[in-house]
């Protein structure tokens, strides 16, 4: 679960009860993967997220708030 906490951008919407993707820095680049929502609400395209827990090679994202 070398992802968790790692910080990130959704690249593509993630529904309140369904999949979409963010992208994240692992390593020395970047790379899309398909992520969830952790709280079950709506994360728009663009949003600061950072990643909860990793299941099954999903990404369970919340929206990051500073």
């Amino acid at each position: 679960k070398q992802t968790v906490g790692l910080q990130g951008t959704v690249s593509i919407p993630i529904p309140a009860n369904g999949f979409g993707e963010v992208m994240i820095k692992i390593g020395g680049g970047f790379t899309n993967q398909i992520a969830a929502s952790y709280d079950n609400v709506d994360i728009s395209q663009d949003e600061k997220v950072f990643v909860v827990d990793e299941k099954e090679g999903v990404l369970y994202v919340s929206i990051l708030t500073i």
